[in-house]
């Protein structure tokens, strides 16, 4: 099985990525300074079921302010031409999970409830079902409970 490591060469430039390839850490400032970085191989097209995890070491929450832009991570997917600078979700060929209002976003046309929020300390799984088309989170080991088939086909 093919190593699986953040893209150095695929991510924005507010995103720091250690030298094992496995931690990233944001430089911006915040407000309309969104990054995503992908992974250094694609979920292979023979796979049928396709599970990660994600530990949040620190949500970027400034606890002295009450910035609601302030500290939000996004945990989804993408295809090669979403943009590097939209959470996933909010921009076309991309889907995610949002740690301020625990919402899902599809590729910015569709926003729902999905789960709660998250924050430091918690560890977000995603389950991509390419049997059924569906998507599904994890918290903490804790299946959310809902598949999402919103993404059917598209990538």
């Amino acid at each position: 099985m093919t190593s699986i490591t953040w893209n150095v060469n695929d991510k924005s430039t507010l995103l720091n990525v250690d030298l094992n390839k496995l931690e990233v850490n944001y430089t911006g400032r915040g407000e309309d300074n969104d990054a995503v970085i992908r992974t250094n191989n694609p979920i292979p097209l023979q796979c049928k079921l396709f599970y990660f995890e994600i530990d949040i070491t620190n949500d970027g929450k400034n606890e002295d302010e009450e910035d609601e832009e302030d500290g939000i991570i996004a945990i989804g997917f993408c295809t090669k031409l979403a943009e590097l600078n939209k959470l996933p979700g909010c921009g076309k060929n991309s889907w995610g999970y949002h740690s301020d209002d625990g919402n899902f976003f599809d590729c910015s046309e569709l926003e729902e409830p999905y789960g709660s929020t998250f924050k430091t300390s918690d560890t977000i799984g995603c389950c991509l079902n390419f049997r059924n088309n569906t998507v599904l989170y994890t918290k903490n080991g804790v299946n959310l409970g809902r598949e999402i088939a919103k993404y059917r086909n598209r990538i």
